[in-house]
Formats: structure tokens, sequence, C-alpha cells
């Protein structure tokens, strides 16, 4: 799993080196190592996270950290 990948899936920040210019060549080097789905954009990918963390301090019932978590997840190819 690349660096940016596993600090969201433990919750954390991605590093600054992960930013938006950075995001292309980790998504391509994940989907090339067979890490993550070939049909992951690293805009719908970064866009998607934001609009999940967008409201997170508005309620309290709901878990931005644990939706970014299972949108992680849901890019993780199974081991074959």
């Amino acid at each position: 799993m690349c660096l940016g990948h596993r600090a969201m899936a433990a919750g954390q920040p991605p590093p600054a080196s992960t930013g938006m210019f950075v995001t292309p060549t980790l998504c391509g080097g994940a989907a090339d190592a067979g890490e993550i789905r070939p049909d992951v954009d690293a805009f719908g990918l970064l866009y998607g996270i934001g609009n999940l963390c967008a409201g997170a301090g508005a309620d309290s019932r709901y878990d931005a950290r644990r939706m970014v978590g299972l949108l992680i997840a849901g890019l993780l190819r199974s081991p074959a």
C-alpha cells in the first residue's frame, strides 16, 4: 500500500508529499503494482474524500474517518 493510502486507511491525514500533484503518480503506481483498482482517478478520489469530510463536525453521529476508511478499503484489490 502506498504511503498516502496507508495514512488515510489508518485515519490520519496523508503526508504533504501526497498533494494533488503527486497523487496521480501514487494512484498510478499503486494501480500498476496491483494494489488498487486500475480505474481509480486521483482527482475523483480526492474529491470524494473531501465530500466525505465536508460536514464532519456538524453531527456527532457521522464518522468521516470511518467513511474515508470504507472508501479506501473499496479501492484495494483482494489478493488473488
